[in-house]
């Protein structure tokens, strides 16, 4: 069994139940692309040289978490990151780093309300309260579902 595919396995124990699924098959990207608004934003504000952009650097150690559970896996995270970079930036450019740190904080409590709402559903707490790399393991089960990778 692949390390891609234990840890989709573990992830599943704890997401049965078809309407907690659902809200994370929603939550979870919100929360991905959230999170990285909130870094995004927060070195735009505080005038972060640009190489110390904090989403990008994030980013990249998740990147290599995605890459060294599946080859695949991670080329799709590496695509899904340039695109978040650049709809990061079109965002920035547009709304403003304030905003956009607002509309992320926003975006990211509220997804995780329906997140926990959905585990109170479940009947089951978060894999991650027992494992924090579960956080990254719920959007590669996502990007699983999508692509059937394992």
């Amino acid at each position: 069994m692949s390390k891609l595919s234990e840890k989709l396995a573990l992830y599943a124990e704890t997401h049965t139940n078809p309407t907690n699924k659902k809200i994370h098959y929603v939550c979870v990207p919100l929360i991905l692309l959230a999170t990285y608004w909130i870094l995004y934003s927060v070195s735009h504000v505080f005038n972060f040289p640009s190489w110390l952009n904090m989403a990008n650097i994030v980013y990249f150690f998740a990147l290599i978490y995605w890459f060294l559970l599946h080859e695949k896996l991670g080329m799709i995270f590496l695509t899904l990151g340039i695109g978040i970079m650049i709809l990061s930036k079109i965002l920035v450019y547009n709304l403003g780093a304030n905003l956009l740190l607002y509309i992320g904080l926003g975006v990211f409590l509220i997804s995780w309300i329906f997140q926990f709402y959905g585990h109170k559903i479940e009947g089951k707490k978060p894999s991650f309260l027992d494992d924090l790399q579960f956080l990254l393991v719920g959007p590669a089960w996502i990007v699983n579902k999508i692509f059937k990778l394992v």
